[in-house]
């Protein structure tokens, strides 16, 4: 499954989270925060910008050159940029929080 293509939208409805939906109302995900909705509002709207800056980690890397000598290691700006398109590009690990406890 690839990343969605489809704006996202932030909907405030509590006062320690917010939750974001699809353009045809489908559920993303729910933010919350013990520290109020004003951080969960700002965790949330960095969730809804990934898939634009994703898009942005592409491009750029299209235009920038390696500045590492070809052994491109993640220590300038095009290996940093690589760097955080695989990890957004990873899939998450499911984690069962009821064993946790």
């Amino acid at each position: 499954m690839g990343h969605v293509k489809e704006l996202w939208k932030i909907v405030d409805e509590g006062e320690l989270q917010v939750y974001i939906y699809g353009q045809n109302g489908t559920y993303v995900a729910e933010v919350s925060s013990d520290a109020g909705s004003e951080e969960a509002r700002t965790n949330a709207a960095l969730i809804v910008a990934a898939p634009d800056l994703l898009e942005a980690c592409y491009a750029a890397v299209e235009v920038l050159e390696c500045n590492c000598g070809g052994q491109c290691e993640g220590s300038c700006t095009k290996g940093i940029i690589a760097a955080a398109i695989t990890k957004a590009k990873r899939k998450a690990p499911t984690v069962n929080y009821e064993s946790q406890r």
